[in-house]
């Protein structure tokens, strides 16, 4: 492996793994890679922290250059100096001006707007069938002894309690919204259900709202959605079950040092209290298996053939 191969090498993997760890598994001295990087075009650098930058408005559109600097650190391992990201902001027009037009409502507020009031699907309505509504949100995980933080999101059957899908990132955005869902509906298509007419309940998050995740949800997978119109207070279901499983293993969160291993836990939480934890409110029976003997009763259809 030649020098050029090594530094693209520990450009891919800096991010996740640390610019120290990245080094020495190829063996390239820190000198080299300084010499290397600091060499290229500067131009070609500043497109490469615009694409960083992008990213970061796509998920924060009111930050400024205060506010990335932090943000960048974190999600690329480097440090920015706040001149040159200012320089970058302006020479490709990424200032806070692009912020003005957030005021004029998306297509998809105005229609939230124009239904409030009959937004929430399961409050206030009978008691959801099972399999018939997932309650979902975010919660955060503080872990590496509470140096490091990353996300949960996952789907909740209202009524049996059993948990379809779920994903553990770095950062609570669509990105992540979308893996947990994908997770859920796999989950689905291979116990035989599709997810036609099936109703999603949120709180009213920017990630809920946004095109790709209601294209995914609305167009692709058939669902409903249902918005609470009180936050938490009307999704009282997913934030049972993150204070029960922050109680009963937040102190291995705390200890985890790596999203692997923060990942690795969550995993088998969540395996655990679908296949063998007992819960009240069905009756003291595991989720599973409170699903598999009542799954004739749902009226989530059956999933089509090769879906």
């Amino acid at each position: 492996m030649n020098t050029d191969e090594k530094v693209r090498l520990v450009e891919r993997h800096q991010p996740s793994h640390g610019l120290g760890r990245s080094l020495s598994a190829v063996g390239l001295a820190a000198g080299t890679w300084y010499y290397r990087t600091r060499r290229r075009d500067p131009r070609e650098r500043d497109r490469k922290l615009r694409d960083d930058v992008i990213d970061i408005i796509k998920d924060h559109p009111d930050y400024g250059y205060r506010r990335m600097v932090p943000e960048l650190r974190e999600r690329t391992g480097r440090a920015v100096n706040h001149k040159r990201l200012r320089r970058v902001l302006n020479s490709y027009q990424l200032g806070l001006r692009r912020a003005l037009p957030k005021h004029r409502k998306s297509a998809v507020q105005e229609v939230i707007d124009r239904f409030r009031g009959h937004l929430d699907l399961v409050n206030g309505n009978d008691a959801p069938a099972l399999l018939s509504a997932l309650s979902t949100d975010f919660t955060e995980l503080i872990y590496n002894g509470g140096q490091k933080k990353a996300y949960l999101m996952a789907y909740v059957d209202i009524a049996g309690k059993w948990v379809p899908g779920y994903s553990v990132g770095a950062h609570a955005n669509t990105r992540l919204a979308l893996a947990a869902w994908d997770d859920a509906r796999a989950t689905f298509v291979r116990l035989g259900y599709a997810t036609e007419g099936l109703i999603i309940h949120s709180d009213q998050d920017s990630v809920y709202k946004s095109h790709d995740y209601l294209r995914r949800l609305l167009v692709e997978g058939g669902a409903r959605i249902s918005y609470s119109e009180r936050g938490c207070k009307d999704n009282p279901w997913i934030e049972s079950f993150w204070g029960r499983m922050k109680t009963e293993i937040g102190s291995q969160i705390v200890e985890a040092e790596t999203i692997q291993e923060l990942r690795a836990i969550i995993n088998n939480r969540i395996t655990y209290y679908n296949t063998r934890r007992r819960h009240s409110m069905i009756g003291n029976q595991v989720p599973l298996d409170y699903l598999l003997k009542n799954r004739e009763d749902t009226d989530i259809p059956l999933a089509k053939t090769g879906s």
